[in-house]
């Protein structure tokens, strides 16, 4: 069976196309599927974390997915950042190293420690254009990456395994990473962890406002400070689960609609304004007795 594939960008538009793949991968009883992709005349590689995530739910059903058609510079980009490895594509060098590689981790303590060296490597001082940070800050910046992972394994129950992309665009002055699981999506963790039934929108807002449906310990915290930076920084945060889209960009304007279909999971977007050159730190490294 033929599925094409348009334009994929890091917005609303974005996110209802993978959502309609998802549903058309699950619409008919098909043992094999090629993506057409002649029509990709851009897609923002970061946006191939959920691309990836909706391909290996299918491909884990048992069909098989091939792609054809895909030419120019967005075949250019899939290869530098390791994506078409999924079709046997071999890659090329990212000589410019804009690239965070696409990659699959799975859903456990062992892909949680990948996930750290992943971003330990890839989120450093100074690295693609990063805000500077105090070491205290960046160190928490880290951790609550690690917390958006973690919530993927702990309460998604996913059986697909997490993904993680991303990409520096110099002219453009951003770097987008994205994070993506095949889950339950928020809304249902909340509703069998708390016995609550929430709206798509505000299960979002929920969950970017330092909430959490683990219990007996600290969480929730992750989203909250990386939306307090961006909102800083004039980025983005973007939260896709079920049918709810959440954005919150250029420090303080909220956009939220739901889809008209259903996202598989969850997908956290983190937009970072490479040409802010302002410093940061934590609120609690201030010295409230120096006016200087």
């Amino acid at each position: 069976m033929r599925l094409a594939l348009g334009q994929i960008r890091t917005r609303f538009t974005g996110f209802q196309r993978l959502a309609e793949l998802a549903r058309d991968l699950d619409a008919e009883d098909c043992a094999e599927y090629n993506l057409d992709m002649s029509n990709v005349t851009w897609l923002d590689a970061n946006m191939c974390a959920p691309l990836g995530g909706v391909l290996r739910r299918c491909r884990d059903k048992g069909a098989s997915v091939s792609q054809s058609g895909l030419a120019g510079s967005p075949r250019t980009i899939m290869r530098k950042n390791h994506f078409l490895k999924l079709f046997n594509v071999d890659p090329l060098a990212d000589t410019y190293d804009t690239t965070i590689k696409f990659r699959r981790f799975e859903a456990d303590r062992s892909g949680f420690e990948e996930f750290q060296a992943y971003v330990l490597e890839h989120f450093k001082q100074g690295s693609r254009g990063l805000p500077t940070m105090t070491a205290a800050l960046l160190r928490r910046f880290r951790e609550s990456l690690f917390e958006v992972f973690e919530n993927a394994v702990e309460h998604s129950y996913t059986r697909h395994g997490v993904f993680a992309c991303g990409q520096h665009f110099p002219k453009k002055a951003r770097l987008d990473f994205t994070i993506a699981d095949m889950g339950i999506g928020i809304r249902e963790n909340i509703r069998r962890s708390l016995g609550v039934e929430l709206p798509p929108i505000h299960a979002l807002d929920w969950a970017v406002s330092g909430n959490t449906t683990r219990r007996g310990r600290p969480g929730g915290l992750g989203l909250q400070l990386i939306k307090e930076f961006v909102a800083l920084n004039g980025g983005r945060l973007i939260v896709v689960s079920d049918l709810g889209f959440w954005q919150l960009s250029q420090g303080s304007s909220l956009y939220s609609r739901e889809l008209p279909c259903h996202f598989p999971g969850t997908a956290v977007t983190i937009e970072v304004r490479t040409s802010d050159t302002r410093s940061y730190c934590l609120s609690s490294e201030l010295d409230p007795n120096s006016i200087f």
